[in-house]
């Protein structure tokens, strides 16, 4: 069995190359190792043998999922999406292994993106650009720990945001609880109009999971996030913040 390391290995198409590489170096300067393989010829056995190497022993598998994904038929990328795919049936269902993060509109229903990918939540970086939020999470990821119980915060199932300025991005959360398999639906609401402003349900565990929400706000505006567990008095934990 290959021995553990604590690097994320980066994963994609040849054409989507700056993309991940500003994934890299967002993820280098927070202190993260990552295998980055940048060789424009690809090819050899032991070239071959050792992204084999690295995609057993790497502790996380960052796929780049995109239009240029889509549209390549084939190519060595979706070999290495098979081999670390192949690799998560042998985990358990709590372990985090597979972070697919998407960088254009490619939507998670794509029929040429492996099914595996297509069942987990996608992490959104468009163009490659990685906000702190996702940073602080595939650090927690490495950190092979759970939250701390005593550390814990119960998210209120309403919290009122009142926006200090108009704003279009991403509402960042990250959500864990007790068991796994706890549905949550995660629900930002303009009081104001009356109004769901964004919606999405997903499922948490014990391992954090990122829920990306598109979301845009004024400043004229009442929202109340509502963060609501399926099963009745199930606590659900986490924290959350807003980006491009």
């Amino acid at each position: 069995m290959a021995e553990q390391s604590k690097a994320v290995f980066l994963s994609y198409a040849s054409e989507d190359q700056e993309a991940a590489r500003r994934v890299c170096d967002t993820l280098r300067a927070a202190g993260v190792e990552v295998w980055f393989d940048q060789s424009a010829l690809r090819g050899g056995d032991a070239w071959d043998a050792s992204i084999r190497r690295q995609i057993r022993s790497c502790a996380l598998f960052l796929p780049i999922i995109s239009a240029n994904a889509h549209a390549r038929e084939e190519g060595y990328f979706r070999l290495e999406w098979k081999l670390a795919i192949d690799r998560s049936h042998l985990m358990a269902g709590t372990r985090a292994f597979l972070l697919p993060v998407v960088i254009d509109g490619t939507a998670q229903e794509d029929e040429r993106i492996p099914e595996r990918f297509r069942e987990l939540q996608w992490s959104r970086l468009p163009g490659g650009n990685a906000p702190a939020g996702f940073v602080q999470r595939v650090r927690q990821l490495l950190s092979n720990a759970e939250p701390d119980p005593a550390a814990w915060v119960a998210v209120p199932e309403h919290v009122r945001f009142f926006p200090v300025a108009d704003f279009t991005g991403h509402l960042y959360l990250e959500l864990w609880a007790r068991a796994a398999g706890v549905g949550v639906t995660a629900r930002l609401f303009n009081l104001t109009d009356g109004v769901d402003a964004v919606t999405t349900e997903t499922i948490v565990s014990t391992v954090p999971v990122s829920v990306t929400l598109p979301v845009t706000v004024r400043a004229d505006k009442v929202y109340r996030l509502e963060v609501l567990p399926s099963i009745d008095g199930e606590a659900v934990f986490g924290i959350g913040t807003l980006g491009d």
